[in-house]
């Protein structure tokens, strides 16, 4: 997707549409790759393959992707114009983010699967975000608010009836290669 258009996206608060359906059955059954053909499973610190830099983001900034889980509700009860700040911030003190695709469909149905309502993606570039980033445990938290301007994307998350996570259409042009 064009970077005007998924700005647009985000200012005006439109999602898009996204249906899937695939065989691979991983996580809880969960079918992890459904309708992304081109994503294969890697290392729990990124997924491969992707459609390659021509059509998705530049490698440089593949490298440096990584992804935040949050209702929906959630999402669009803050504002535009300020940093985001989840509303666990408070209680937890840092903002959880996970790196690759196959880790976040594993943290989706690991502890949101039987969360009820709309989970979106925010696709976010580590070297954009002014607050501290510390790995721990592997995985990327965000030590404060999390300016706007370090979301590349955001997508809704597929679910299925089962309440299992899949992911969106076209989120592995963010990834590496």
């Amino acid at each position: 997707m064009h970077r005007d258009l998924q700005h647009w996206l985000r200012l005006t608060r439109l999602t898009l549409v996204a249906l899937t359906a695939g065989p691979f059955e991983g996580v809880h059954g969960c079918s992890l790759l459904a309708g992304i053909p081109s994503v294969h499973l890697c290392s729990c610190l990124g997924a491969g393959g992707g459609r390659g830099t021509s059509a998705g983001v530049a490698a440089e900034e593949a490298e440096h992707v990584i992804y935040h889980l949050v209702p929906a509700d959630d999402w669009h009860a803050t504002s535009l114009t300020s940093p985001y700040l989840p509303r666990d911030f408070e209680n937890d003190g840092f903002i959880h983010c996970t790196r690759g695709l196959t880790l976040l469909l594993q943290v989706a149905n690991t502890f949101y699967r039987d969360v009820p309502g709309e989970f979106l993606l925010l696709v976010l570039d580590e070297r954009r975000i002014s607050a501290d980033v510390k790995y721990e445990r592997g995985f990327p938290h965000i030590y404060g608010p999390l300016n706007r301007n370090a979301i590349l994307a955001v997508y809704p998350m597929v679910r299925r009836d089962d309440g299992c996570f899949e992911l969106p259409p076209g989120v592995e042009e963010f990834t590496r290669r």
